[in-house]
């Protein structure tokens, strides 16, 4: 008698929900499919952004000092994006670099990516203790240590702090539309479509070869 009533109220609250999300027109989660698309959620507003930092359109990070030199590290959407990553390599040191030369590589599960210098230097010292880490901290973490060149023409091609949340939410707007037009099927075209919730790591993983190269190319080259 016990197990009918509890039966029967979970079935009435059960009804009760149904109705209140129908009327909000939304799915109960209950009846609907489950796929990527329920389960992952990318938010715009998990980012964090200190004030203190200039930014590159390939989501590095720069930070200088009253020394002349500038510390280069990844932001923080590399991380939310491609999830867990270390960093696997540097160029040398005393090394002049173009903007746009590979400064380091990281990476993610078997995949590495280089990323390119957002400045004209020369790379002045590595931080050897990020080196094959995971779980770093993106604006503390840094990978190198670089003398600026050509200073006036590096400083215009860089996002500055009060620029650079608007920017961010662009590039996961950008990042919705990418993912949208990699995947067709309705249940995966949703993936990043979705606003609230916590940031899931790793959306970029589920990607092929072939489109994560689709995707470095879109987000991670000047």
């Amino acid at each position: 008698m016990v197990g009918m009533f509890i039966v029967v109220t979970f079935i009435i609250f059960l009804i009760i929900d149904v109705v209140v999300l129908k009327m909000q027109n939304k799915p109960h989660p209950a009846f609907g499919t489950i796929t990527a698309a329920n389960l992952l959620v990318f938010n715009d507003y998990n980012f964090d952004i200190p004030d203190n930092l200039m930014f590159s359109r390939s989501h590095t990070w720069l930070q200088s000092n009253d020394k002349g030199l500038i510390k280069i590290g990844v932001d923080d959407f590399v991380g939310k994006a491609i999830g867990a990553y270390s960093f696997s390599s540097f160029a040398g040191v005393d090394r002049d670099i173009k903007r746009g030369d590979t400064i380091f590589e990281i990476s993610s599960g078997n995949r590495s990516i280089k990323i390119p210098s957002p400045i004209d230097c020369t790379l002045k010292s590595v931080n050897e203790g990020v080196f094959a880490k995971t779980n770093l901290s993106p604006y503390q973490d840094w990978g190198v240590q670089v003398k600026p060149k050509n200073n006036e023409d590096n400083l215009r091609q860089l996002i500055y702090s009060k620029d650079a949340a608007a920017w961010m939410k662009g590039e996961v707007k950008r990042l919705k539309g990418f993912m949208k037009g990699t995947f067709q099927q309705a249940d995966i075209a949703g993936l990043t479509m979705y606003d609230g919730g916590t940031a899931v790591k790793s959306v970029i993983t589920i990607l092929t070869d072939k489109e994560f190269q689709n995707f470095q190319k879109e987000f991670l080259t000047l």
